[in-house]
């Protein structure tokens, strides 16, 4: 939400909204050596990782810029920072209801 509102009308709140989403968006970077090399067997892991970060990351991700220019074409005052913020609380929105739904990787430590 902050950069619906500030970004066009307080540049303060826009300077920590942008920090405070930077903090978050690095934050989510721990889940990569967590979680995806328990996720894949040893024999796959190079593998697996790189996948998930290549598809995942470069093709997947940079589609939404098509469709962040396509969403400023529909919006009716034609901004593209309220587009950008849109796909990326979709995006968010869309990663944080699907990562319930990951497998739980727990390593039994008897």
């Amino acid at each position: 939400m902050v950069y619906f509102f500030p970004a066009r009308e307080n540049l303060e709140l826009l300077k920590w909204g942008i920090f405070a989403a930077g903090l978050l968006t690095v934050g989510q970077f721990s889940f990569w050596g967590n979680y995806l090399p328990r996720a894949y067997p040893l024999h796959l892991r190079g593998t697996g990782e790189g996948f998930a970060a290549n598809i995942g990351g470069r093709m997947f991700g940079t589609s939404f810029a098509l469709l962040t220019t396509w969403l400023t074409t529909m919006m009716p005052e034609k901004s593209t920072a309220l587009a950008a913020a849109s796909v990326a609380l979709l995006v968010y929105a869309m990663g944080s209801l699907l990562c319930f739904w990951l497998p739980d990787l727990r390593v039994d430590r008897e």
